[in-house]
């Protein structure tokens, strides 16, 4: 399963010294560099407070693994592969417009029934025709469209009509972390590879800085050591809006984790159905006994108390880990 090339941390490789710095790479490396580690069980914990037990998403993959499917493959994360997507620049636009038309098809088209009918029953009887013929204007205008637009979006979300959806709302493969082969992958439009390469090869670095509304803007970048290649991998979109350091930290703790083949996944609800086909962490899991849908059976408020205790016995763990010396491919205790 795990290929010749995949980052282990038991069985590392000599890398050659990084060459004078190119343009590009002088901006990219012009934040603070997180050291290669040997990760522990750490995870950002704020990163999985969305991802809620009663989930839509985990009960169709229980669902789909009972049928004798696998509907793991179809996530952003497995044991094989973290794979980052986005979406086109317009679809924020078609999804607030889904969002108006679905507010004024619920709330605004009732009224405007009602409102009709009460117009015409207060008109002159030889005017009624009149007045239903100008309200038929507001319905044409703007009740209709908002009908038609919610409902080809509910239309396009049902089983076999995917391939009504527009254009801009297909997702595009941004990057992805391969924990079997160990490869680190940037895309470009058409899931096209921008570049590839494996995951040693990679530095972190953190970087800050102010936005016109006096705000930080905090950032996370894989920077390739070799190449002044003019775009980095953005790790923190795992992470969401945080101006908390540690925060970062945590987060390329859990990336460091999750590549190393040596150590198992890293423990969260969204890995907990692959951890069962990851050889390293089923042989862990069967070691510690751990119950295999330990996340999954939890109600809500269960899962999220524990990921609050979790967050405590992290922060109180201040024990240092050891580095890695990336270049000479050595574990420092």
């Amino acid at each position: 399963m795990y290929q010749d090339t995949a980052y282990n941390t038991e069985n590392l490789i000599k890398q050659k010294e990084g060459e004078a710095l190119g343009y590009w790479q002088k901006k990219l490396n012009s934040g603070r560099k997180f050291s290669h580690i040997k990760a522990n069980s750490d995870i950002p914990i704020n990163s999985f407070k969305g991802d809620l037990p009663s989930d839509e998403v985990f009960k169709l993959r229980d669902k789909s693994i009972e049928d004798g499917g696998d509907n793991a493959k179809e996530m952003f994360w497995t044991e094989e592969v973290l794979s980052q997507q986005t979406f086109s620049p317009f679809t924020q636009i078609y999804l607030i417009l889904i969002s108006f038309s679905k507010f004024f098809s619920w709330l605004l088209f009732p009224v405007y029934i009602v409102m009709t009918i009460l117009q015409i029953l207060n008109t002159n009887e030889g005017d009624r025709f009149d007045q239903f013929i100008d309200s038929l204007s507001i319905f044409y205008y703007f009740i209709l469209p908002c009908l038609f637009v919610y409902g080809y979006h509910i239309l396009t979300c049902k089983d076999g009509f995917e391939w009504l959806m527009p254009p801009f709302m297909k997702i595009n493969e941004l990057y992805s972390l391969n924990r079997q082969t160990g490869m680190v992958t940037l895309y470009k439009k058409g899931r096209k590879i921008r570049f590839s390469h494996p995951f040693a090869e990679f530095d972190c670095y953190f970087t800050s800085s102010p936005t016109a509304q006096g705000h930080s803007n905090t950032s996370l970048f894989l920077v390739h050591r070799y190449n002044d290649y003019k775009y980095a991998i953005p790790l923190h979109l795992l992470l969401g809006a945080s101006q908390n350091v540690q925060d970062y930290n945590v987060l390329w703790n859990m990336i460091q984790r999750y590549m190393d083949v040596s150590q198992p996944l890293p423990d969260c609800i969204i890995l907990e159905e692959s951890r069962e086909r990851d050889p390293v962490t089923a042989a862990h899991d069967k070691v510690t006994g751990r119950n295999p849908r330990y996340w999954r059976d939890m109600t809500d408020e269960e899962y999220l108390t524990a990921l609050d205790k979790l967050d405590k016995s992290q922060k109180e763990d201040n024990k240092p880990l050891p580095l890695i010396d990336i270049i000479k491919g050595e574990v420092i205790s």
